[in-house]
């Protein structure tokens, strides 16, 4: 089991230096230090008092004592099965895995390099792709930070795989004669058929038209904002999402990304959320099938917190003191039922990447009573890529169905 470490070695004259780890592991987030073998790598360094590293090293736990601890690497998507009454992490694909943890690597050294000199961090590094990272450096770095930082990206790419892209769906007719910048772009991508998708679906959602969010508890969020596609619920109406017509790429794309990391996954809607910073909540607007979570952005308070009578971690809610159990979604997705368990965003303030950078998730989710959606809508949200559940009869809403018209909300 390889792992991947970030961290910092400060010294001075007459004394050593002193590890510090600036960040979690990528695959375990709490493996002791002292678990480090000797042959730790180290792959890039600058003067005497100031050295960054990458550490590649061999787990020295066996996958049973990492399991006890709670600390194995997450199921492959096929393993999920019948876990539904629990969060469970999903191991992301070679190419996905690879090409965010490069992107957070990058992230990661940018911005110490630039609070080391005293500079202003921007909130955009969180979803930036690798190319606009070295622009980023170029600009705001010193020229000898900035040398220390390619030098940095070049032994990295030597010493980290690089698996094969997978391989994206055609695309969409655009829908308009002026489509948006996120349409045009994701059209783009899917018309090239490869690359990374990762750097494709992040750079589509940083073009995206974010509103303000929907949610009562998130009004007072300034900062919050959202993006909705596929179908979505008022009430007891059922009814498509206004930007759904208009972003058909942005739809396969984003879906495309979906089914590459949970291929089972059943949904109906996508949320791309922004900065959403939530209490203990059940989704009660949702149906039965459980929410698909990814972070799409480079920052370590992307993790959630899901309600566990087993958990080790208690929140308060409703006065009462609940137990769940928390994720921080760095190398992994997570599935988990929204609409049975309390959830909640779960800040990590003391991380490297913390305050700096804005966050960004992507839901893959189902609307109650979505099957009252008319048959030709259905069968254009398939042909965008929304691997829609199974019909499980009539629904559940009070209203006959000839008052649930499709209507664009």
């Amino acid at each position: 089991m390889v792992l991947l470490s970030w961290f910092k070695l400060l010294g001075g004259p007459g004394r050593p230096p002193e590890i510090l780890c600036l960040g979690r592991h990528i695959c375990c987030p709490a493996v002791p230090l002292a678990t480090l073998p000797a042959c730790a790598l180290f792959v890039s360094q600058a003067s005497p008092h100031w050295l960054s590293l990458l550490c590649l090293f061999s787990c020295s736990y066996s996958s049973s004592q990492l399991e006890v601890n709670g600390l194995g690497r997450p199921l492959p998507s096929a393993q999920v099965g019948t876990l539904s009454r629990m969060a469970v992490k999903l191991e992301l694909p070679g190419d996905i895995y690879y090409d965010a943890l490069e992107s957070y690597m990058l992230t990661a050294q940018l911005t110490e390099l630039m609070r080391w000199q005293q500079a202003v961090i921007p909130a955009a590094l969180s979803l930036t792709a690798r190319n606009d990272i070295f622009r980023y450096a170029r600009t705001l770095l010193r020229p000898e930070l900035y040398q220390l930082f390619s030098r940095y990206s070049e032994q990295y790419s030597r010493l980290v795989p690089c698996p094969m892209p997978a391989v994206l769906p055609p695309p969409d007719d655009l829908a308009s004669e002026r489509p948006s910048l996120a349409e045009q772009h994701a059209w783009m991508h899917l018309q090239t058929g490869g690359g990374s998708l990762w750097e494709a679906v992040r750079q589509t959602v940083a073009l995206l038209d974010f509103e303000a969010p929907r949610q009562v508890m998130m009004k007072q969020h300034r900062q919050a904002r959202s993006f909705h596609l596929g179908v979505c619920a008022r009430g007891p109406l059922i009814g498509i999402c206004k930007a759904t017509p208009l972003h058909h790429n942005v739809c396969r794309l984003l879906t495309f990304l979906v089914k590459h990391v949970h291929p089972e996954h059943r949904f109906t809607s996508l949320a791309v959320n922004v900065n959403h910073f939530t209490p203990p909540h059940k989704d009660t607007q949702n149906g039965p099938q459980h929410n698909l979570i990814i972070s799409l952005s480079q920052q370590d308070h992307g993790g959630l917190w899901v309600e566990d009578p087993q958990g080790k971690i208690y929140l308060e809610h409703q006065g009462e003191l609940r137990r769940g159990e928390h994720f921080s979604l760095l190398d992994h997705a997570l599935v988990f039922p929204a609409h049975r368990n309390l959830h909640a965003s779960y800040p990590e303030r003391s991380a490297p990447l913390a305050s700096e950078l804005d966050r960004f998730t992507l839901i893959a989710y189902t609307v109650r009573n979505w099957a009252s959606l008319r048959a030709p809508m259905r069968t254009r949200l398939q042909a965008v890529g929304f691997d829609l559940p199974e019909d499980d009869g009539p629904s559940q809403s009070s209203l006959p169905p000839m008052l649930l018209p499709t209507v664009l909300i």
